[in-house]
């Protein structure tokens, strides 16, 4: 008898040649989008968010074996300063990515003081033979 979805236990993320590795980090953030250091939490030591011009933060992570990863980010914006977010660069093999903040017109824009905004990676790691 094949599985059914509500009968398939959770599995960790494996392939042949990799280990897909779960990595988070996240920031309450500051006056004038200031990111707290170190960050409000982290799974990685080596894992930073950068504030650049208005509204772009400039990530950096642990590298990734190959390009096949993801990046997902969300926030919770409390006072509606920030309604969307888009990735304008993500390089996993460089272990760096760019984000972009926006308002309800699309203008990026700075979160708001108090604002958390969480950044989740799934990377490729190559299997220690």
């Amino acid at each position: 008898m094949s599985a059914s979805a509500g009968d398939v236990p959770a599995y960790d993320l494996k392939s042949g040649r990799f280990d897909r590795v779960h990595m988070r980090m996240r920031a309450t953030i500051g006056a004038a989008g200031a990111v707290p250091s170190p960050l409000t939490s982290q799974d990685d030591q080596n894992m930073s968010v950068t504030h650049g011009t208005a509204g772009v933060y400039t990530l950096t992570f642990p590298p990734a074996a190959d390009a096949d990863a993801e990046l997902d980010v969300t926030f919770v914006s409390a006072a509606g300063t920030i309604k969307t977010a888009w990735v304008t660069a993500f390089s996993p093999t460089a272990g760096t990515a760019s984000v972009t903040f926006g308002n309800g017109g699309g203008t990026a824009t700075d979160p708001a003081n108090g604002d958390t905004v969480t950044f989740a990676f799934v990377l490729n790691r190559t299997k220690q033979f």
